[in-house]
């Protein structure tokens, strides 16, 4: 198969790279097909990828938001799709991604989301703008897509992804974010009582609860906590509590435990909230996904 760069780089139209992969890719209409495993029915349709598209923006952000902020969205989902092209996804039937938020990203058809909300057409006829208007706009680095990881609100800065899952990309680095202050889930305290936390922590309950240490990033990502001898993650306490990120604080009283966290989603890449902050001061979609993506490429292929 040729190689992502040689694709980009050379800004060859993309029915090459169909030509040598054609069980995943296929025209319809001049368009390029998907496969999308749709994990609640197991099973599989194709779409063409900017019908996809709609739908996964849809899904994944309030089409209340500016349109720029939509298109951004639009081109960090085109551009995650068309990645799982490039390399096995392992999905059932070769399918190229699916509707499971927790492995890939969320999709409504805009028929079903229409069968929800009647009265919001004028949702759908605004992200399909969106979607076309930005129609074949992927993000590159050095002539390779990149993993364009994207969340719903940081809290204020964006996170290293090195801090995040341990692994370093010179576009995913932290950036200051002043705009997603409006957002509901940038500040929630859970309270929660003290057997509870403990058992759901898994910790022992006949032992009286002291944060020994805490480990955070500069942006304030909980890495470690310490419960006595006990020692986890702030992943691992975010799952177990079902908080909306791994940006919190804990504060212990007599009989119960406050959780304060910031943001949510992982804090890495694209911020929706802030991108939405940013097209109300007028950016548009480019200048967008240069914040929140360091040094990147915008390259428009045709299919």
């Amino acid at each position: 198969m040729r190689t992502q760069k040689k694709i980009l780089a050379g800004m060859v139209i993309l029915a090459m790279a169909i030509a040598v992969n054609a069980t995943v890719y296929k025209y319809f209409r001049g368009g390029l097909m998907i496969r999308l495993l749709q994990t609640g029915e197991r099973t599989i349709i194709d779409l063409p990828i900017e019908e996809y598209l709609v739908g996964v923006v849809l899904a994944e952000m309030p089409a209340g938001f500016e349109l720029e902020a939509l298109k951004a969205q639009a081109v960090c989902a085109r551009t995650y799709t068309l990645k799982r092209h490039f390399r096995h996804t392992g999905h059932e039937q070769e399918a190229s991604v699916c509707d499971d938020i927790n492995h890939c990203q969320a999709y409504v058809a805009p028929a079903a989301y229409l069968e929800r909300y009647p009265d919001n057409e004028w949702a759908v006829q605004k992200v399909r703008r969106a979607v076309l208007a930005t129609r074949g706009v992927v993000i590159t680095l050095r002539g390779e897509l990149v993993e364009p990881v994207y969340h719903s609100t940081c809290g204020g800065h964006t996170e290293d992804s090195s801090a995040v899952w341990g692994y370093r990309h010179d576009y995913l680095q932290g950036v200051p974010c002043l705009w997603d202050s409006g957002s509901p889930h940038y500040c929630n305290t859970l309270n929660i009582s003290m057997a509870e936390f403990q058992r759901l922590l898994g910790l022992d309950q006949k032992k009286p609860l002291v944060i020994g240490w805490v480990e955070s990033t500069k942006n304030g990502t909980v890495e470690k906590i310490a419960w006595g001898n006990t020692i986890m993650s702030g992943h691992q306490v975010r799952q177990a509590l079902k908080l909306p990120s791994a940006k919190f604080n804990i504060t212990v009283n007599d009989e119960t435990v406050a959780v304060t966290t910031v943001g949510s989603g992982h804090g890495v890449g694209l911020c929706q909230y802030g991108a939405n902050g940013l097209a109300e001061e007028g950016k548009n979609y480019r200048q967008i996904l240069h914040h929140y993506y360091q040094g990147i490429t915008l390259y428009r292929v045709r299919y």
